[in-house]
């Protein structure tokens, strides 16, 4: 994945199309920020510094030029900039820093540009209110850049979720980010036996997902569908009665105690994981109680501003 860096994008010389960038309030382009970029089908990333406006697509046109793509932080024409030929060394070569940095500024969560096992911790952190960055990498540009990344220190079993803080903090596995934030911000639950049961719940949710990479998405493409009805179906439906249960025995409003922990943020963000394959609406129809949870978790304006926003799981940074 070859980098460029453009620079100050000049808004003069770009073509009203497909493109989206914004000016500040005097008028001016403002400087808004680095990251890295790539789409699905492309196999390269790049490194843009824009003024106001992040680039959140890159691609290669049918005559084989780079385009970048930005999404306005304000409303603005839509436009498009072209910088010209790559060669094909240039757009799959990958450099393990245009991915990952071992130094941040900010508390850092990098995953796959998916809604999948790094939902957890990234729903404690907007509940928390933490101000963060999402590194979403397409696997275009982890499987390239793994072994560099890996030999980095930063990735203790050699996998994503990658969670990082300032001063060199890093730690691995999305249940065990997810509890270290929520006890840094106050989701743990208010006692030790609390937290424990919390812990628990969080631990059951992984029933639901242990297997779905082997059964589903390494299906082939034609039988992923019948792949993910035959899930919900085999899985997911044996484990929903031992959540409604345990939320019936603490009083059907949350999993433990009298207010929002981590165990409901896990419960939600795993059964929620599932919604659109077929069969789990139906499901949760059948138990009214995880149907009113998930709900409720939804509805808190945190969480339904992520769920919202058509862009978080975009490639690049957020």
């Amino acid at each position: 994945m070859g980098q460029r860096d453009v620079g100050v994008v000049d808004l003069g010389k770009l073509q009203h199309e497909a493109w989206d960038v914004s000016k500040g309030p005097d008028g001016k382009v403002g400087e808004s920020g680095l990251g890295d970029f790539s789409t699905d089908k492309v196999h390269f990333s790049c490194r843009v510094s824009l003024r106001v406006g992040l680039l959140s697509k890159c691609m290669i046109n049918q005559r084989g030029y780079l385009t970048l793509q930005a999404r306005a932080l304000t409303k603005s024409p839509l436009i498009n900039h072209t910088l010209g030929k790559q060669t094909n060394s240039e757009r799959h070569s990958t450099r393990k820093m245009d991915l990952v940095s071992t130094e941040v500024t900010k508390p850092t969560l990098t995953y796959f540009a998916i809604r999948a096992f790094a939902h957890i911790p990234r729903l404690v952190l907007e509940l928390a209110k933490v101000d963060y960055t999402y590194v979403a990498l397409t696997h275009d540009q982890w499987g390239p850049a793994k072994k560099d990344l890996v030999a980095t220190g930063l990735f203790m079993f050699g996998q994503v979720p990658l969670y990082q803080e300032p001063g060199g903090f890093a730690l691995a596995q999305s249940r065990a980010i997810a509890r270290y934030l929520a006890n840094k911000h106050g989701l743990a639950g208010e006692t030790p036996q609390d937290r424990a049961r919390a812990d628990a719940i969080l631990e059951g949710t992984a029933d639901l997902t242990t297997t779905v990479v082997a059964r589903v998405f390494l299906q082939p493409a034609e039988e992923q569908a019948s792949a993910k009805a035959k899930y919900v179906a085999d899985v997911v439906a044996p484990q929903v009665p031992h959540f409604d249960r345990l939320l019936q025995q603490n009083g059907g409003d949350y999993f433990v105690g009298s207010k929002l922990t981590v165990a409901d943020v896990g419960v939600y963000a795993m059964l929620t994981f599932f919604s659109e394959w077929e069969g789990a609406k139906e499901l949760w129809a059948k138990y009214p109680r995880i149907e009113a949870h998930i709900a409720r978790i939804g509805a808190i304006p945190a969480i339904h501003a992520l769920e919202s926003n058509a862009d978080a799981y975009s490639p690049g940074r957020h």
